[in-house]
């Protein structure tokens, strides 16, 4: 489905950034676009893809065979992944918290299985059949996001946007729709890879940055849009961090600017 205008800013205009050839990811499938479209925002600089998966299209990405490691394979690392999150995250609310992990496959499952071991009541959404049935495998509470009502979630005192709002036709919905969820003190995280960082710009250079041809992503986001888009939705970035997880990626930890009811 083709962008009418700026995901972010509503500006009519963009510039073309030109085309990644998707047949070098490894979930392409024939029948998939080839290309896809990157633009540039006239008014707010947003780098967008020019449309979004449609329903069908989302769902034939879901059935995928899963790739990468299992969580019980790439524990280790998935250990090494999370530990400095939680760190952080400690360090805003000490103790065992209520943690919502919305995108759990975005590291096959290890954050949520570590914020667990921490001592923290974790309830996992996640838009992939197989992640959530490993997740419920392994004794943890998984949800598939098809089948969540958000108002029937209740408060919580972190909330975790693991690697999500890239792959969301419309970024301030969501955080629209998860802003109630999160307690009146409470944290809410977001982690994504990031556009015009230091490693970004290596990979650009050397021809290597497969971001671009990513097939969920429809967003690269700057460290500064990221922030200018939650603080316009009422969140204010109190820790940044660099992710173990993804060599592009930043995580920020906001907590409120403003009252919500």
């Amino acid at each position: 489905m083709p962008y009418a205008t700026c995901p972010l800013c509503d500006g009519t205009s963009a510039a073309d950034l030109g085309e990644a050839d998707l047949r070098i990811h490894e979930q392409w499938r024939p029948g998939q676009p080839e290309t896809r479209t990157w633009l540039a925002c006239d008014r707010c600089a947003h780098v967008f893809a020019d449309g979004w998966w449609t329903a069908a299209g989302r769902q034939a990405l879901r059935a995928l065979p899963r790739t990468g490691a299992s969580l019980v394979e790439c524990w280790p690392d998935a250990r090494a992944w999370a530990a400095p999150t939680l760190a952080t995250l400690a360090a805003l609310r000490p103790g065992p918290q209520r943690v919502l992990v919305v995108g759990a496959s975005a590291r096959a499952g290890g954050l949520v299985a570590v914020a667990a071991e921490h001592g923290h009541e974790v309830l996992a959404i996640d838009d992939r059949p197989a992640v959530v049935a490993e997740l419920r495998d392994h004794g943890f509470t998984a949800l598939a996001a098809d089948d969540v009502d958000p108002a029937s979630l209740g408060r919580w005192e972190v909330v975790i946007l693991d690697d999500v709002l890239a792959r969301a036709p419309w970024p301030r919905l969501v955080i629209a729709d998860l802003t109630p969820l999160v307690a009146a003190a409470g944290v809410l995280v977001v982690t994504a890879v990031v556009r015009a960082s230091f490693a970004w710009r290596v990979a650009d250079a050397r021809g290597v940055n497969g971001h671009w041809a990513e097939l969920e992503y429809l967003h690269l986001f700057t460290r500064a849009a990221l922030e200018g888009l939650l603080l316009d939705q009422g969140w204010r970035v109190h820790a940044l961090r660099a992710s173990r997880y993804r060599r592009c990626g930043l995580e920020l930890f906001t907590t409120r600017s403003r009252p919500h009811a």
